[in-house]
């Protein structure tokens, strides 16, 4: 299958706190979501143009999200998206793999965590206590344990019942393992 990719042109304005945003076009729509958390070590020298309507509401981003999602988003306190997540939220529900390299702070874990949780408690997924839709890995355990609670917090707006386990290192792995065959396991948070 052909893919296309896109890439945002870079600017040498250094005052530009933008992300730098790749999406590949794919034909077939992917039964699960694999997301890698990019590393706070990488390069930060490319600061892109921000992608139009970076200041948009929630509530006009196309796909629409859910009643559920936008009352979840409401109670964490955003009232609209960060650049990032306006540029990548869209493609992300739109099944189109994403790659975002930004700066801390700039949403990126918002940017990944609202299309996850809106693709796995749509009706059209039927998700059972041991179906895994989506592995997050991190290259620390603070993020996955960042990750893991924020993910936490969504999961009372949800329509369905999702779960979410860690799998991280410095625990015991029997342990781990154990928790989830007996909590199950939709989304993994990993390092």
């Amino acid at each position: 299958s052909a893919k296309v990719v896109k890439k945002r042109p870079s600017t040498a304005n250094s005052s530009t706190k933008t992300p730098a945003v790749s999406t590949t076009n794919t034909t077939t729509t992917p039964p699960t979501a694999n997301v890698v958390a990019p590393s706070e070590s990488q390069d930060k020298a490319t600061k892109p143009t921000a992608p139009p309507g970076s200041s948009r509401p929630w509530t006009q981003i196309t796909p629409k999200l859910s009643p559920h999602m936008l009352k979840g988003i409401a109670d964490f306190g955003f009232t609209s998206m960060t650049p990032v997540q306006a540029a990548t939220i869209p493609a992300f529900l739109s099944y189109k793999d994403v790659c975002v390299q930004a700066v801390t702070g700039s949403g990126k874990t918002m940017a990944f965590v609202v299309p996850i949780l809106e693709l796995l408690s749509s009706p059209k997924k039927q998700l059972t206590k041991h179906d895994l839709g989506a592995v997050i890995l991190t290259p620390t355990r603070e993020l996955a344990k960042q990750i893991t609670a924020i993910i936490t917090k969504f999961l009372p707006f949800l329509p369905k019942k999702l779960s979410v386990s860690q799998c991280i290192g410095g625990r015991d792995v029997q342990a781990d393992v154990h928790g989830i065959f007996e909590n199950g396991c939709n989304i993994l948070v990993a390092t």
